[in-house]
């Protein structure tokens, strides 16, 4: 079935020559482009990504499917503001989702300085606001969509459980820095609730919050409630393949297993667990696209946001169909305090995912 969908979406890209392609994870998304640029005689090609392991799944796919990529010039959107005097015939922009404001602006000069008439955009994660904004600033639509839960019922992904177990926020008194050079001795319980009053009040009062949301946040990325909790959660699973998504480095270097983040020294430490060297990974705002690892069907969220994107491709880390273990279920365990702000964010993250897959429960329980 993954051949037949391929051809397919090929076919589509055949026929749009300024389209998002919005396919689910996993389904072959360079496969597909490569299928449709050998019926094609582009002389100068652009590939636009936004990480560099996502430039290394291309040249593999080039060289695993005998495609010469001399014509082919890479960049990373990061680097969009300089590319404004090149001029291409076709303009990929892989996980176009993650493009910012700002570089969907460069992006929409170069196409529109440049006259570019063929633009295509990859995404297997793509949120309804994402969609509207690329469209409002590029134009580009959805020709060709294919969700998750359709590529787990042909089986070309495999399926997953979702399960959410909630906690109380840290009630333990400690000294906890507020402003430079001065602390407060309060629980991170009261912390929540004085920022949530405050918001509440400067919301009605005045309607510019500055960075108190921020402050908000970072007691959920930095708890102790749920550092306690995912290390509870790694002993139970330590028997299995285990990848632990953090939202700051401080938390992933706490929880006892090898890490792997910007500030982190060990890099051999992401492959030997992509190989399947070593069991465990911790992981800060790293392997969220771009990476295969295999075998493995079972992680732990300890932080998150609202954007369901962000979600989604932690969770296509593990969907990856494996032909020794057809029977596969993906397993993600989120992390998530029992706070009206954090939940309400996990609702928005879980945009993507059935509910008839995702369970609440207390560690207990599980």
């Amino acid at each position: 079935m993954r051949e037949i969908r391929q051809k397919e979406f090929t076919d589509s890209l055949l026929s749009n020559d300024f389209t998002i392609m919005y396919v689910a994870p996993r389904v072959g998304k360079c496969k597909i482009v490569i299928d449709y640029l050998k019926q094609k005689s582009y002389s100068k090609i652009l590939i636009v990504h936004p990480l560099i392991p996502i430039k290394k799944s291309w040249m593999d796919d080039f060289i695993k499917w005998d495609y010469d990529n001399s014509n082919i010039k890479f960049s990373t959107t990061a680097n969009l503001k300089n590319l404004t005097s090149e001029q291409y015939d076709i303009i990929i922009v892989d996980e176009i989702h993650l493009l910012s404001p700002k570089q969907l602006e460069y992006l929409r000069f170069i196409i529109k300085k440049q006259e570019v008439k063929r633009c295509i955009g990859l995404t297997g994660t793509l949120s309804k606001k994402s969609e509207l904004a690329i469209k409002d600033a590029i134009g580009l639509t959805v020709n060709t969509r294919y969700s998750i839960d359709e590529a787990i019922s042909e089986s070309v992904i495999t399926d997953y459980r979702i399960t959410v177990v909630l906690t109380e926020l840290d009630n333990q008194s400690r000294y906890i820095p507020i402003t430079k050079g001065s602390s407060i001795n309060q629980t991170e319980f009261q912390k929540y609730n004085w920022l949530t009053q405050k918001i509440e009040y400067i919301k009605e009062q005045y309607g510019n919050l500055g960075l108190l949301p921020i402050m908000r946040m970072a007691i959920f990325k930095n708890s102790l409630a749920k550092k306690r909790l995912t290390k509870l959660l790694i002993e139970k699973y330590k028997h299995e393949r285990l990848l632990v998504f953090c939202g700051t480095t401080s938390v992933a270097d706490g929880l006892g297993i090898p890490v792997f983040h910007s500030k982190s020294t060990e890099v051999q430490l992401k492959d030997d667990f992509c190989s399947g060297k070593i069991q465990h990974l911790a992981v800060c705002k790293m392997l969220n696209a771009g990476v295969t690892v295999l075998p493995i069907n079972r992680a732990i969220v300890n932080s998150f946001d609202s954007n369901a994107e962000t979600l989604g491709q932690q969770l296509n880390r593990l969907t990856n169909f494996e032909y020794d273990n057809p029977d596969k279920i993906a397993q993600v365990t989120i992390v998530c305090t029992n706070t009206d702000a954090e939940r309400k964010w996990l609702n928005s993250a879980l945009e993507f995912f059935s509910k008839e897959k995702i369970t609440y429960k207390k560690y207990e329980e599980l």
